[in-house]
């Protein structure tokens, strides 16, 4: 795959080998070996979840549950105190899509990244299995959790003002990214001059927990 291929393609499948198969290829040029961590294709996963509203209907479902602690533990990259019971983790008694999502979470915290992704694309197939598929909308998303991987950013801490932190720290526990242009003005006032930081905050979306330039301004690994 090419850099214009990760940006245009909507081929949630395609995106998703990158991960899988170019990151060993010694044949390639480093840039062309790009690739992201699993837990960043774990909280894409999540993301596509909360895309299905049946999935996530009611507070108190199962699915509901698993999809949320799914997304607490990745995002904080630390295993939640409220440990799932292997009876409530039933593929039997949730669906389906939402028992592999808890799982890639339980395979990146050992970390068994293979497995991980191959449980993402186990749950990115049953998501895609309904009668509107939404393969540019996942690809969106995967971008922008990933960002282009074909050319990482470098955050410089000084970009990290209490302004830029406040905005994005809003925004994440909110899980409302309205204020995304105003995060590129103050990241812009601090001195960022990456194109690729600052027309992703402008650009139109979609935005969800995990999106790169967030993360990057919370410090999150």
């Amino acid at each position: 795959m090419t850099e214009a291929e990760w940006l245009e393609s909507d081929d949630p499948y395609l995106l998703l080998d990158v991960q899988r198969t170019r990151a060993n290829d010694q044949q390639l040029p480093p840039r062309a070996r790009a690739r992201f961590s699993s837990k960043q294709v774990g909280l894409w996963i999540v993301a596509c979840c909360r895309q299905n509203e049946e999935l996530m209907e009611g507070e108190g479902t199962r699915e509901r549950a698993a999809v949320e602690w799914a997304e607490r533990v990745l995002g904080s990259a630390i295993e939640c105190a409220e440990a799932w019971e292997p009876s409530d983790a039933d593929p039997y008694r949730m669906g389906a899509a939402a028992y592999r999502c808890l799982s890639v979470a339980h395979c990146v915290l050992g970390g068994d990244d293979a497995v991980a992704v191959s449980l993402a694309r186990e749950a990115l197939e049953l998501l895609l299995d309904v009668d509107a598929e939404p393969y540019l909308l996942f690809c969106d998303l995967l971008r922008d959790i990933v960002g282009n991987p074909f050319r990482p950013v470098t955050f410089f801490p000084s970009w990290r003002t209490s302004t830029a932190v406040t905005l994005a720290s809003q925004m994440y526990e909110s899980r409302e990214f309205g204020a995304m242009p105003i995060l590129a003005d103050a990241l812009q006032d601090a001195g960022c001059d990456n194109a690729d930081a600052l027309d992703h905050c402008r650009g139109p979306g979609p935005h969800v927990r995990g999106c790169w330039v967030v993360d990057l301004v919370l410090g999150k690994e």
